[in-house]
């Protein structure tokens, strides 16, 4: 990689050079090299192509609402979404609720809705518990939870793949739908201390590998889900 020599006032450079998709200038150890700057990743696996369509179609649905029909999405967004899931505030959006509700009512195989929700978003389970005894590519799980009314409600999980050393925790960002993009990746809500199993799964966790698990409550009259809960767990097989 060729070195490039700066004359003073200028230390470094980082970056495209004008633009340039050839050259890219990474400043290290107190110098300045040049290196092409290579294709950017555009991943484009089916779950990640279904999730953007549906995205997409959510997008272009909000584009058919009314104004008193987008005003009252932005209103329960107002309500109910002005923090995000770690509790941090965050400007609502009537749009991101709108996109985010449609997008996993398809996920389920449900029609789009275009009335904003008027209830509250579910409770969220109390505890996930990794059970035991169970294959590669299966995922059980025991749910806790205070809800009294379960008619009309999922369980809708993600996981993460296996972590390289049972030293490393799980990543947020390596979460995807237990069984894939589509209804498999949720079951109704039972009553609490019962259990559930998703198979297969999308990725295979072997005995005394660590990973992770998100399970969110999502009623299915409008798309709506709980804040996670999240499960750090050793797989036992």
């Amino acid at each position: 990689m060729p070195k490039v020599l700066l004359s003073s006032p200028v230390r470094g450079l980082q970056g495209k050079f004008a633009g340039s998709d050839v050259c890219y200038f990474i400043g290290k150890n107190g110098l300045t090299y040049a290196r092409t700057a290579g294709a950017v990743a555009n991943p484009r696996t089916v779950p990640q192509q279904s999730m953007r369509g549906y995205f997409t179609s959510a997008s272009k649905a909000w584009q058919t609402l009314t104004p008193e029909q987008r005003d009252a999405w932005l209103e329960y967004a107002r309500v109910y979404y002005a923090r995000n899931d770690a509790g941090n505030p965050v400007q609502p959006s009537g749009l991101n609720t709108f996109v985010k509700v449609n997008s996993i009512r398809q996920v389920l195989g449900l029609p789009l809705v275009t009335a904003a929700p008027v209830v509250a978003p579910p409770p969220p389970l109390t505890a996930i518990l990794s059970i035991g005894a169970m294959g590669p590519d299966s995922l059980g799980l025991e749910i806790t939870h205070s809800i009294a009314t379960v008619t009309g409600q999922q369980v809708i999980v993600r996981m993460t793949p296996a972590t390289i050393s049972p030293a490393r925790a799980p990543r947020l960002t390596d979460l995807r739908f237990v069984c894939g993009v589509g209804s498999a990746s949720s079951l109704p809500l039972t009553a609490s201390g019962t259990e559930l199993t998703f198979t297969p799964t999308v990725f295979t966790v072997g005995d005394g590998d660590r990973f992770g698990v998100e399970a969110r409550v999502v009623r299915t009259a409008d798309g709506v889900m709980s804040l996670p809960v999240m499960g750090d767990f050793i797989k036992s097989v």
